[in-house]
């Protein structure tokens, strides 16, 4: 089995493990390619956090589409989540952006949607 990375604001991260990958959502082999969609899709708003999620590839081929350099959500599924990895985006140079922790899957119910406390208190 290999591993697929989506990357996107921590609250769509959320709503990926909770109620599962949706259609139309892309997902990518390598991790750099998931830190640029997190950090396209955040942008410089600095109220979201980039996030990128680690799934385990589905057995059913069914699930997915590969496209040239990415790989589409056909149907609803559940995925088995290794792990979380959330991003810093260097606001002096927006396109730098780099792992600043992991999170468990269950640790990521624990984090507020926009609470710094907590937030510093969940990365290892």
């Amino acid at each position: 089995m290999g591993k697929l990375f989506l990357g996107g604001p921590l609250n769509a991260i959320k709503d990926a493990v909770t109620t599962g990958l949706q259609p139309g959502q892309i997902l990518r082999h390598n991790l750099l390619d998931a830190m640029l969609d997190a950090r396209n899709a955040v942008g410089l708003n600095r109220r979201f956090r980039p996030a990128v999620l680690v799934v385990e590839k589905p057995s059913n081929a069914k699930l997915l589409q590969q496209n040239d350099n990415a790989i589409a959500v056909l149907s609803n599924f559940l995925p088995m989540v290794s792990e979380v990895l959330l991003l810093k985006i260097d606001f002096n140079a927006p396109r730098l952006v780099r792992v600043a922790g992991t999170l468990s899957p269950l640790a990521l119910f624990d984090i507020g949607s926009r609470s710094k406390q907590s937030y510093k208190r969940m990365v290892r």
